[in-house]
């Protein structure tokens, strides 16, 4: 019998665990890969994993036996060094990271991709009847062992045309590894792909600087981090594409990162107009049939560009030549279920690793961004112009101090009257309030009791067109009680506060005629609702659109021009650190919406504190200058992007042990040079979906390697079953 290869397999886990990386045998006698697929026996069930390295060549050892081998399907290095980086950095398991990858590992299974059989060595029939008192080397099993060689591998059909045996004999051959099976590759070759770009797309002079200068970068064919930095409307997506345009003639993938599922649509349709073709779309809406074949066409290198939200940056791309982060501020590419990672913080390690250039394009840096610009570590390329003769709007403050509004109204008269205007002149009215459904908050007029979810620490949200009240927490619904259960009266349960449905109310009372459209998670829930949203917004069957804040990115309705933000104030402070920088954003591309097209734009912004640096940036057109003051504010106390954050948070439904484990957590903390340690404290949502929570956060300079002081810590201390323990390297979230 053959020697047997030890490998260490990293297996893909729901559940992220210290240790995900196991040893499992193998008697094939061919060298496994890294990188190869496997199943593998985990538990009592099966499980994908990855072939890491060869450990070692022994004969007696008792181990568990790889189960199959996916010959054609093999990760690439740059992969597997990007899984164990994501890992190491977020602070989770391989395992996890590889169920990202994995996410439509189904298609190997589906695909009956054709299997062919090699003879694992020449067998020893007296030892085999030894070990195997009841084996007989009947004729189809030596026609079988006669007919296979050790190299070239022979389909099953034609082993059973030549040799006349069954599945079931071959089957038998295999169980004693006599034979062993594999994937034979079909061999596909794939089609020619021809880049034909729109030749009415015009660039100009400041995009045409930005490609050649993009393109040089490319050209060099190793990583660098390019900031396409360009106001509202500047025309970048052209200019990337230009840059798509030359990967894919170079015969390599382009990866472009959105950050919401939505957009792929209004993307996609903009892709296909200029190019003539359908990009490659991901993300978790899509059908299973979709996704393996999406999955099977980019393993085997096929060249196009893919399109996709966070999950995309984890696909396993054979010949990636580039990867664009379009609205690379937004915070939606922070991933707060599973594993905790930033999309775009990865998507730069993926370039750097693959060693191709990475794009972030954005009207609103980022601060750690911006901060990689100011020390040279990204290239700064500028559009500082909007296109064609489309001018920059003007912004209005309307100071509410001394607006006088009736009760439960909150649109000013100013903004009424450019409203009325607007209509008048047939152009599209936008509304910006970003609360979703009717009311945030229903409470008892009697005796001021609150509605609140029993799941979490946080209200229940009236959602009038559906009659429901909806915790934006955990999801769950119930319906409006007709009786107080604090005071037990009838029917006293009033509305506090607006949302978008009760915006949209408040509209009709002054323009009952017109049409309008609320865009919210809500309402747009799959891209076959967006594409027609686009379509009545193109068709100029829409007058007002009132949405929260998914309708300022990535969004160009030529016949906007005129932006009206209902609250300002609302995300301004907080416990948030990027509470500014977040408002700034949402604000400045919501009102970057405006005056696209030869109309000229008015943004008029409801604000009670109109001395708020945020609000005064956003007046004055005066980007780069928050973004200094906001830096200098940063740097002051030594948080990011000048330091480093980590949170560790910790939740069970025992309130007590909960309570215990905290309280010991803190007493075995490390104690390191430039490292504070702050907490527990009880979670700002103290109770969220059924679990009590508390929080760490660990705060140092930006040279501590903070995942090694949590790993010094946290590893040390057995956490009880009960307790669910995850870290959050850079949180962004901080409730």
């Amino acid at each position: 019998m053959s020697n047997q290869f030890i490998y260490s397999v990293i297996v893909s886990l729901n559940k992220s665990v210290p240790q995900s990386t196991f040893d499992y045998a193998c008697h094939k006698i061919q060298k496994l890969e890294a990188g190869q697929i496997v199943k593998v026996p985990f538990g009592k069930k099966s499980a994908w994993g990855v072939i890491e390295k060869l450990q070692e060549d022994r004969k007696d050892i008792q181990i568990k036996q790889i189960i199959k081998v996916f010959d054609g399907y093999i990760l690439s290095g740059y992969l597997m060094r990007f899984i164990n980086w994501v890992a190491e950095w977020n602070f989770t398991s391989k395992g996890s990271v590889l169920k990202l990858v994995f996410s439509n590992i189904d298609i190997i299974e589906k695909e009956n991709k054709p299997i062919g059989w090699i003879i694992n060595t020449n067998p020893d029939i007296p030892k085999l009847k030894k070990l195997f008192p009841n084996f007989k080397l009947t004729k189809k099993r030596k026609q079988i062992i006669n007919t296979l060689s050790q190299t070239k591998p022979i389909l099953t059909k034609e082993l059973i045309d030549q040799t006349g045996a069954s599945k079931r004999t071959i089957s038998e051959l295999e169980k004693l590894n006599i034979i062993n099976s594999m994937e034979v590759s079909s061999d596909i070759s794939l089609p020619e792909f021809k880049v034909l770009r729109n030749s009415n797309i015009v660039l100009n002079s400041s995009q045409r600087n930005a490609v050649e200068k993009i393109n040089r970068i490319k050209n060099n064919n190793k990583f660098d981090a390019v900031l396409l930095d360009g106001l509202t409307g500047s025309g970048k997506t052209e200019v990337y594409f230009e840059i798509i345009a030359e990967t894919l003639k170079q015969g390599k993938q382009a990866l472009v990162l959105l950050p919401e599922i939505y957009l792929s649509s209004e993307w996609s349709m903009r892709f296909k107009n200029s190019f003539g073709i359908t990009p490659l779309v991901w993300h978790s809406n899509l059908s299973k049939k979709v996704r393996r074949e999406t999955w099977d066409q980019i393993i085997r290198g096929k060249v196009n560009v893919i399109v996709g939200a966070r999950s995309a940056l984890f696909l396993p791309y054979r010949t990636l030549g580039l990867i664009v982060i379009d609205e690379e501020h937004d915070h939606s590419f922070k991933q707060e279920e599973g594993v905790l990672y930033n999309a775009r913080d990865m998507g730069i390690i993926r370039a750097k690793i693959e060693n191709i250039p990475v794009i972030l394009s954005t009207a609103t840096p980022s601060l750690e961004t911006w901060q990689n610009i100011q020390t040279k570590k990204f290239t700064h390329i500028e559009l500082p112009e909007r296109i064609g003769d489309a001018e920059l709007p003007r912004v209005k403050l309307i100071d509410m101090k001394g607006v006088n509004l009736p009760y439960n109204k909150w649109i000013s008269p100013t903004l009424k009257d450019e409203i009325s205007k607007n209509l008048v002149n047939r152009n599209l009215t936008l509304l910006f309030l970003n609360r979703r459904g009717y009311a945030p908050l229903k409470l008892c007029s009697s005796c001021g009791y609150r509605l609140g979810c029993k799941n979490c620490q946080s209200w229940l949200v009236e959602h009038k067109k559906n009659n429901l009240l909806i915790c934006h927490q955990c999801g769950i619904q119930q319906k409006l009680p007709e009786i107080c259960d604090e005071c037990s009266e009838k029917e006293t349960f009033i509305s506090c506060g607006p949302g978008v449905e009760r915006l949209e109310e408040e509209i009709l009372d002054y323009f009952p005629d017109i049409s309008i459209e609320i865009l919210s998670s809500d309402t747009i829930q799959s891209s076959k609702i967006m594409n027609g949203f686009l379509k009545r917004i193109r068709n100029g069957k829409i007058d007002l659109i009132i949405g929260t804040q998914i309708i300022s990115k990535g969004h160009n309705f030529k016949n906007l021009t005129l932006v009206g933000v209902i609250d300002a104030d609302m995300s301004l402070s907080g416990g948030d650190l990027r509470a500014s920088e977040k408002a700034f954003q949402v604000l400045h591309q919501v009102s970057g919406r405006a005056g696209r097209e030869n109309k000229k734009g008015l943004v008029v912004i409801q604000t009670y504190d109109p001395k708020n640096q945020v609000i005064e940036a956003l007046s004055k057109n005066n980007r780069d200058e928050f973004l200094k003051i906001e830096s200098k504010h940063r740097k002051e106390i030594n948080l990011p992007p000048f330091g480093k954050l980590a949170a560790i948070i910790i939740s069970s439904k025992n309130q007590r042990e909960l309570e215990a484990f905290s309280i010991n957590l803190k007493k075995k903390s490390p104690n390191f040079q430039n490292v504070m340690i702050l907490g527990p404290a009880p979670a700002p949502m103290y109770y969220l979906r059924g679990k009590y929570r508390y929080r760490f956060l660990i705060k140092s300079s930006k040279e501590v390697n903070i995942q090694k002081v949590i790993k010094d810590w946290v590893y040390k201390i057995k956490i009880p079953y009960t307790i669910k323990l995850k870290v959050d390297i850079d949180p962004y979230s901080f409730l």
